[in-house]
């Protein structure tokens, strides 16, 4: 007798198969989303100083300087809240011209440099140091140089 047709065990068979292939590239896209996050975290904090340092290399004197002197462009971080700031340094006084937090579970690690000034004209750094940021059991290191060399 001919068959048209599949059993009952060969369909659960297949479907079984389906079902691990399904699982395990969600798995694989989820690990891959959360590395994602952490590189774009990395990228976008990289960017703002960068950022600090063409304006500090530019000389444009935003208006809220006023008659004080241009001094530079400073990046700040705070750990304890996952945000870094960009800020003009005027004379004696500083002011925020972008703040940015880190996405969630995305954080800055202890020890991490918390500021970093681009003198203007030559864009060098008084202090320079390393920003770490940790999530998703990674790490990104971003390293500035007193010349004001930014690498990630």
């Amino acid at each position: 007798m001919k068959k048209n047709g599949f059993t009952l065990i060969e369909l659960i068979f297949v479907f079984s198969i389906i079902a691990l292939l399904t699982i395990s590239s969600i798995a694989s896209f989820t690990a891959f989303n959360k590395a994602q996050v952490l590189q774009g975290a990395a990228t976008d904090v990289g960017t703002m100083f960068n950022t600090a340092k063409s304006r500090a290399l530019s000389q444009v004197k935003p208006t809220s300087c006023g008659t004080q002197t241009l001094l530079g462009y400073r990046v700040t971080i705070t750990i304890a809240t996952a945000q870094y700031q960009l800020s003009v340094v005027c004379g004696t006084n500083t002011y925020i011209v972008e703040t940015k937090t880190l996405p969630s579970g995305v954080t800055f690690v202890a020890g991490s440099a918390t500021q970093v000034t681009f003198s203007v004209s030559d864009g060098t750094v008084l202090t320079p140091g390393t920003v770490t940021i940790n999530g998703n059991g990674s790490t990104k290191t971003i390293t500035i140089s007193k010349t004001g060399n930014i690498s990630l």
